[in-house]
């Protein structure tokens, strides 16, 4: 819990806002609830390194009529293996980068429904501990209402969200989506 504590810290903090505390509860029952998503991590050589902890919201609380795009599309299998096969004839370097905290990327836009987000009264007992401007915010009950102004991970919208987040920041950069699979770029460089 002290993990996710000082994950919410460190959200507000960033030069990036995430999230903007509410003095009061929403006037709308939409309310996802944050839980703790924990993940094994391993080193390079797949031994065990450690336990990751990180805030994610609980979007089975979520009203799915008020989401009409809630997933986002997956990479072909036949396009992974056309494009190995390719890199393979031209000897080019095959290389994967792993967005850290993806979803946190993609904002919610102004015809997006809000989102609130609740954080419980343990993970809020420790937040203050963490950030003590945290304990202007605590409610009757002990918790915390946050009105998200980015996806998070766990909530219905967040994958596709970010999917279009990624596809805008490929296109600035001069890759164009294939129409064969959605989830391939290229971008031509000089004559190659």
């Amino acid at each position: 819990l002290r993990r996710v504590a000082v994950t919410l810290s460190s959200l507000e903090q960033s030069t990036e806002r995430t999230y903007a505390p509410m003095p009061a509860p929403p006037p709308v029952s939409e309310v996802a609830k944050v839980q703790r998503g924990d993940s094994l991590s391993s080193k390079p050589d797949g031994s065990f390194d450690k336990i990751k902890a990180r805030m994610v919201g609980d979007g089975k609380h979520q009203n799915s009529k008020l989401y009409n795009m809630v997933s986002s599309s997956t990479v072909a299998l036949s396009s992974v293996m056309l494009m190995l096969n390719i890199a393979s004839k031209y000897n080019a370097k095959v290389a994967s980068y792993d967005v850290g905290g993806a979803f946190l990327h993609a904002k919610l836009e102004e015809d997006d429904p809000d989102i609130y987000l609740k954080v419980t009264k343990d993970v809020a007992s420790i937040w203050k501990d963490v950030d003590p401007s945290a304990r202007d915010f605590i409610d009757g009950k002990g918790e915390i209402t946050l009105k998200l102004d980015r996806f998070i991970y766990g909530l219905k919208q967040s994958s596709y969200k970010f999917q279009q987040h990624l596809v805008k920041c490929l296109t600035a950069l001069g890759y164009r989506r294939l129409e064969s699979d959605e989830c391939l770029f290229i971008k031509r460089v000089g004559d190659q």
